[in-house]
């Protein structure tokens, strides 16, 4: 597995098997479902890479980012676990500026995204950029690195606010945080930010591309976030990378969609991927020790 996402009680884990990007199961029955997403260039198919997340304000879609096309698509959360064949689908947009490298969809056909951009932040009305925004953290420490090299390095994660109009950065290689939102004035502004230390790596690229490699000495910090309508969770570990992978950890830093620190989990058991209720009534665990284990934290 490499992500998961909760939409209501399905549980939806980035998995390739068998053909197909997603696995599905149903929590509160405890069992798997389907596969959805296939893998291909047909009808109702998609071409890796692709990228979750919520769409608008109901909490009842989702939008899958087809990164390699420039693709946003829509579907129901009722086309896709009782659809056959992944019909449903709505194409909301196509022909993004490939310098992105994702993008979310926050209200109707507005869009944040990020890429290979000297800010790295971008608002897109329809398919095209209206402004950009943000800066790389600890940009000046890092001045001597190109903006695709940090993009690399940083390689952060787009998290769409269940029900708001709210989006989440989350690096992947270290801990760093921003939170965004379009203003009254129609600006995208980074309304809050929490940084706390670069992503160690080399600057590998070339003529050929942009590359970072992470030293084993990096510290993640965030090994894997989840967000609800209300917090944001993030599985914490700064202990040295030494090459370890799936990285784990018990502990979980609770943040509101203020950036306020709010508490601190210590789950009974090491996970490498979580996954939150929208409601906050629980949190799926993901853990790889050879086997596929899945477990359910309730919240007290």
């Amino acid at each position: 597995a490499e992500t998961m996402m909760l939409i209501h009680d399905y549980l939806m884990v980035h998995d390739i098997e068998i053909g197909y990007v997603y696995k599905i199961f149903d929590v509160n029955k405890d069992r798997f479902l389907k596969r959805f997403g296939k893998i291909g260039e047909g009808p109702n198919e998609l071409t890796l890479p692709v990228y979750i997340n919520r769409v608008g304000n109901g909490g009842t879609r989702v939008g899958i980012n087809e990164a390699f096309k420039q693709t946003f698509y829509e579907y129901s959360i009722d086309s896709i676990i009782n659809s056959i064949d992944d019909s449903g689908r709505l194409l909301i947009t196509d022909k993004f500026d490939y310098d992105h490298v994702r993008v979310v969809n926050i209200d109707s056909n507005l869009f944040v995204g990020y890429g290979f951009y000297e800010n790295p932040y971008t608002l897109i009305s329809g398919n095209k950029i209206i402004e950009n925004a943000g800066s790389f953290p600890f940009r000046e420490q890092l001045k001597k690195f190109s903006p695709p090299t940090l993009v690399m390095a940083y390689q952060p994660r787009l998290f769409k606010n269940p029900k708001k109009p709210l989006v989440l950065s989350s690096a992947t290689f270290s801990f760093n945080l921003d939170f965004l939102k379009v203003a009254e004035n129609g600006k995208l502004e980074i309304y809050k930010s929490l940084h706390f230390w670069p992503t160690d790596f080399e600057d590998e690229s070339s003529g050929n591309g942009a590359s970072a490699a992470i030293k084993k000495e990096n510290r993640f910090g965030n090994i894997s976030t989840t967000v609800s309508e209300k917090y944001i969770y993030v599985l914490y570990s700064d202990k040295p990378w030494e090459y370890e992978f799936p990285q784990k950890s018990n502990r979980i830093l609770v943040y509101d969609w203020e950036g306020n620190s709010i508490r601190i989990i210590n789950l009974d058991k090491e996970v490498n991927y979580i996954a939150a209720h929208e409601e906050d009534q629980y949190l799926i665990g993901y853990l790889d020790d050879g086997k596929a284990n899945l477990y359910k934290f309730d919240f007290e």
